[in-house]
């Protein structure tokens, strides 16, 4: 029996697309990591261009082409994600690893500061829990002289309070132990294997896998939006014919159709 793909014209080929998109990261030594689901993206697509040299001739008039060819090649990916995860983000700020703030619970941890009216001072620790501020023995007193932003670990002196500009502080404080995932920035490129995988709700099926991909993200990375934070995306197809010499970039499937003979 046979199904295979439909010819044109034939409204089955129209395409309203979606899809999942998985990315295998190459690390520091060009092993693979394993396909990521890189979550909810709003657009996918590839392009291929080709770039020409014109021979021009001046035998009579205007100077026409007469020969043209092609110089180079390029493919290129674009995509756009909407999932602030923390590999996303690493690939956004081209960072390496996850890594961890580790910090153990601790109390009667002592820190010495010198004030600023109106700014806040970091006292070098996180998840603070008990926060007292001390100069020789006047005590100062929270939400009069001094905020506290317990999450960061930071004290605010404020400007009408007591603490003058440039005073010696005592801080006194508290915390709990944390193991808070960080990310790095601007560590290495990031390259590796792309898949997509197509759950269209209208047209043909067609799977992408590109061999290597080496991504950057091309916009801003939205923290304050008024509507939902986007990751655009896009990358530049590397060549492995030694690995794929027939089809050197990726290759298409069309996960829906096969011809099978019996």
């Amino acid at each position: 029996m046979s199904n295979t793909a439909k010819l044109a014209p034939d409204t089955d080929n129209l395409l309203l697309g979606k899809g999942a998109l998985y990315f295998d990261r190459l690390d520091a030594s060009d092993a693979t990591t394993g396909e990521l689901d890189l979550g909810n993206a709003t657009s996918f697509e590839i392009q291929m261009s080709q770039t020409m040299k014109d021979h021009l001739t001046s035998r009579s008039g205007i100077r026409k082409v007469d020969l043209s060819i092609p110089i180079e090649e390029k493919m290129t990916v674009k995509f756009v994600l909407e999932e602030y995860t923390q590999h996303n983000l690493l690939m956004a700020l081209r960072g390496d690893t996850v890594g961890y703030v580790v910090q153990s619970a601790a109390a009667g941890v002592v820190v010495s500061l010198t004030a600023k009216r109106d700014r806040w001072l970091d006292t070098g620790y996180r998840q603070l829990t008990l926060v007292a501020v001390t100069h020789g023995v006047t005590t100062f007193t929270e939400n009069y002289d001094y905020k506290v932003d317990y999450t960061t670990g930071r004290i605010f002196p404020i400007a009408t309070g007591t603490i003058y500009e440039g005073e010696a502080l005592t801080v006194t404080l508290s915390h709990a132990a944390i193991n808070q995932p960080k990310l790095n920035m601007s560590q290495r490129d990031v390259t590796g294997f792309l898949r997509f995988v197509p759950n269209n709700d209208q047209g043909p099926w067609w799977e992408v896998q590109l061999w290597k991909v080496t991504l950057k993200c091309d916009s801003g990375i939205g923290f304050i939006t008024e509507d939902w934070g986007k990751l655009s995306f896009s990358g530049d197809v590397d060549e492995d014919a030694e690995n794929h010499p027939s089809e050197p970039y990726g290759r298409m499937i069309n996960v829906k159709t096969s011809t099978v003979t019996s």
